[in-house]
């Protein structure tokens, strides 16, 4: 196994001594600090609950996050596997998949593995306009297409779909017999009294599944799981190929998953996390609309992007380069996202909005120096 460009850029800065600002995962509760409160969690319970209740805490806590109620769902130990899952059951082989800005790596892959017909790919331009964006996404579903893979909030640029929305999208998918498959892993980092689409709540709309990720919320010691849901023909087809590799998930595993989403449903965790994105953005957009740099507005997620001109900074590989060496700050630049020829479209570089307020701040010193330098 090796892993992708991506995945090296982000272990490379993760291994140097500088502030990370490449990978978009939140780090408000220290490692250390909740493993010991699990290890305390897990040897103070006298009595042990039943299977069934703890999927019933998992199954409401989710529902309430999300803001829907989910029916029905199957558990695995990791997202990634209930993707790999879910795609290699409903991609047809006889129809083309559609896959909004294939730069999310390992769902390219995926898909490629399930079919020997080449997907589509549809760029979404992160500082163009995003009515147009979903118009021209909703247009391309057409007859030739027979699965619609979509990551809602966007990797990259943080588009997300509304409610009203994602029915459209559904209502296109069903009138070509197309399956909808929809990734929320960031869904639950947006701003303030926002509440986006989810299609959890899709019911016969048409045929449809959807995953949501513990892993880019909660920071668990050694434990991730991945949900997935869908229309009942589709869930029953993903929990076939599930069980032939699913193993019976731990109790000790199952407890501490529960209590770490319950933890995330009723504490201030959540409302912590959405201000210090909305601050940050808020630094970054003043930051530089005072240089005269473009900087996207996503609808929800944990990333923003500042466009990098050419002519005034050189490539966006170049300017993260620079702010590695000069400023000890690690950003990712464009080119790790999209492939040729999406890659020459426009070029940024992505900054996680979820970093402590005064480790931001350098963040922001650093685009000014780069300005100057």
């Amino acid at each position: 196994m090796t892993g992708s460009p991506l995945t090296r850029f982000e272990e490379m800065v993760a291994s140097k001594d500088v502030l990370d600002f490449a990978v978009g995962y939140p780090r408000l509760v220290p490692i250390s600090k909740q493993w010991e409160s699990y290890k305390e969690f897990i040897t103070s319970i006298e009595t042990l609950p039943s299977w069934q209740s703890l999927l019933n805490v998992i199954q409401e806590s989710v529902g309430s996050l999300l803001h829907e109620h989910i029916q029905e769902f199957a558990i695995t130990y990791s997202g990634s596997i209930a993707l790999e899952r879910t795609l290699s059951s409903l991609i047809p082989s006889d129809r083309t998949t559609l896959i909004i800005d294939p730069g999310f790596d390992i769902i390219n892959s995926f898909v490629r593995r399930a079919t020997s017909l080449p997907p589509r790919y549809l760029y979404v331009d992160p500082f163009g306009s995003r009515e147009e964006a979903i118009k021209t996404f909703i247009d391309s579903i057409d007859s030739a297409i027979g699965a619609v893979v979509l990551v809602s909030p966007n990797n990259p640029s943080g588009l997300t779909l509304s409610k009203s929305e994602l029915n459209r999208v559904a209502d296109a998918c069903a009138a070509v017999d197309a399956v909808l498959i929809v990734d929320h892993c960031f869904i639950l980092v947006n701003p303030h009294d926002y509440y986006p689409g989810v299609a959890f709540g899709l019911a016969d709309k048409c045929r449809w599944a959807t995953l949501w990720d513990s892993s880019k919320t909660i920071e668990l010691a050694g434990e991730r799981f991945g949900i997935v849901s869908g229309s009942p023909n589709e869930l029953a087809s993903i929990r076939q190929l599930l069980a032939e590799i699913q193993l019976e998930l731990p109790m000790n595993s199952l407890m501490v998953m529960a209590k770490a989403v319950e933890e995330l449903r009723s504490a201030a965790y959540l409302t912590e996390l959405r201000s210090l994105v909305d601050s940050n953005y808020a630094q970054l957009e003043k930051t530089c609309s005072s240089l005269g740099i473009m900087v996207n507005r996503p609808d929800a997620g944990s990333f923003a992007l500042v466009n990098i001109e050419e002519r005034r900074f050189g490539t966006s590989e170049a300017v993260s380069q620079w702010l590695l060496e000069r400023r000890r700050v690690g950003v990712l630049p464009a080119s790790l996202f999209y492939m040729s020829p999406f890659s020459e479209r426009s070029d940024f570089i992505r900054i996680t909005l979820t970093r402590p307020r005064e480790s931001f701040s350098v963040m922001c010193e650093a685009i000014v120096a780069l300005t100057s330098a």
